[in-house]
């Protein structure tokens, strides 16, 4: 599309008008699009295309007053001049188009959802209107039939499947937070969750269990994000309490292995604030979220959901057991991250290991730290190199630099105990190498830490030289 700054517009009218009507109509409808305002990026946008057959636009007028009356503010609205048209062809081939345009109409306006479609039908006493509702990167929707009464009211269903299909554009919104994990997502999270705050913060009576369920989910998950890669307490006890809002929704009798995802979950905000108090409570309703969520997440059934949730049990272990100077507690998250391993394989799930390895890693080391001896350093250096074969740099820059940074811990201590500098100086080398990429990535709350350990290894590097 051909687009015409504000001198361009100056032109191209007088010009349209001389060539008729038809040219002066063109002109005038790109006007109004052009002049549509884009979706804010502040909360949850609704485009609202006109209806065909909806003559004087009434019944876009009763879609937009029942938004606003159903939802309220936790959703902005905006009018589009234009019918959606179908076009001619085979049936698949004509949906596939339409759906290709929605889609990119909605990339173009930074819009969420879009509603389209048509009056269906009239009669003395109810109208029938054919809706479609398309959220942002979602699969396609089908069209839906409503019925108004004289009153104009829509059914309850309208408001249940509008609360759907923001599930679907929620659930597609926090995927960064899974897809995208081994980078810095803490500006696009903290936008994610201001959007969806206002929605989840009142959910409406008319959307179903999963639908509240997966939008409580979602923030949480978002919130979770948020807190572990930014060092946010706040955002992290938000999603504790968010999680537990979505396990009365997502009930283990009615959808149980979306009732132990959730445990998970839960189990996972709760270890990463555990990690930052000094008490243990946090720690442990995280152990028994993991082994809740174990009682679904069996290893004939979901494998490598098994796995998963052993590993993240094996990281709350690591971290209790380090705590409370616990060495069974530290052996046994070295048997979850080994029985993990049993399902999640470099060739299955080469990312998944990698992060299992890295946490063996963390648990060996800590072992290793207790006991006079070597060997538990060296084999946590071994599986540090390891997930750092998997944890490259361009592929998931936040977890390598992470692992870099723990490879220079097991390196730094196992210098200590050598009476050469060879060891600190690889532990000053990883140090450096993660500081470049959370520098970059502009991750403060790592940053901080690795400052400190380098400034550490440095010293005890320049203190080793003067001894020999």
């Amino acid at each position: 599309m051909i687009e015409w700054g504000p001198i361009g517009l100056k032109v191209i009218e007088p010009l349209a008008r001389m060539l008729g009507a038809r040219a002066y109509d063109h002109y005038l409808k790109y006007k109004i699009r052009r002049d549509i305002r884009l979706g804010s990026g502040k909360k949850i946008s609704i485009l609202i295309a006109r209806l065909a057959e909806d003559t004087g636009d009434s019944y876009r007028t009763t879609l937009w007053e029942t938004l606003r009356r159903e939802l309220g503010d936790a959703v902005e609205l905006i009018s589009w001049p234009d019918v959606e048209t179908l076009g001619d062809g085979h049936e698949y081939d004509v949906e596939q188009r339409a759906q290709t345009k929605r889609q990119k109409l909605l990339t173009e306006r930074s819009c969420d959802l879009m509603i389209s479609g048509r009056v269906k039908g009239k009669s003395v006493s109810t109208t029938v209107l054919s809706l479609r509702i398309t959220a942002a990167a979602a699969d396609p929707a089908q069209p839906q039939s409503y019925t108004l009464t004289e009153t104009f009211d829509l059914p309850v269903a309208f408001i249940g499947n509008i609360g759907a299909a923001l599930a679907a554009r929620v659930v597609m919104a926090a995927a960064p937070a899974v897809d995208l994990s081994g980078h810095y997502l803490v500006p696009l999270m903290r936008a994610s969750a201001e959007r969806l705050a206002p929605l989840v913060a009142k959910l409406h009576t008319d959307f179903d269990a999963d639908t509240r369920g997966q939008l409580l989910f979602s923030q949480a998950l978002i919130l979770s994000t948020i807190g572990e890669q930014a060092g946010d307490n706040d955002a992290l006890a938000t999603a504790i309490d968010t999680y537990r809002t979505a396990l009365i929704e997502l009930t283990r009798d009615r959808v149980p292995l979306d009732w132990a995802m959730t445990q998970n979950n839960l189990g996972n905000a709760l270890q990463a604030l555990g990690e930052r108090e000094s008490g243990t409570e946090r720690l442990e309703q995280a152990i028994e979220a993991y082994r809740a969520a174990l009682s679904e997440r069996t290893r004939d059934h979901v494998p490598l959901d098994w796995a998963m949730t052993q590993h993240n049990l094996g990281t709350a272990l690591q971290v209790l057991g380090e705590r409370e100077n616990n060495t069974e507690g530290l052996e046994q998250a070295v048997n979850a991250f080994r029985a993990a391993l049993i399902e999640l394989t470099r060739d299955r799930v080469p990312l998944d290991w990698a992060m299992t390895q890295n946490n063996l890693g963390n648990a060996l080391q800590i072992l290793g730290e207790r006991e006079s001896g070597t060997e538990r350093l060296e084999q946590a250096i071994e599986a540090y190199r390891a997930a750092l074969t998997e944890r490259t740099r361009d592929r998931v820059p936040l977890n390598w630099a992470t692992t870099q940074n723990n490879l220079g811990t097991a390196l730094e201590t196992l210098g200590e105990r050598e009476s050469g500098t060879e060891r600190l100086e690889q532990a000053i080398e990883a140090y450096r190498a993660a500081l470049e990429v959370f520098t970059e990535a502009k991750a403060d709350y790592y940053i901080k830490g690795t400052t400190a350990n380098l400034a550490r290894a440095e010293a005890k590097l320049a203190e080793r030289r003067t001894q020999q």
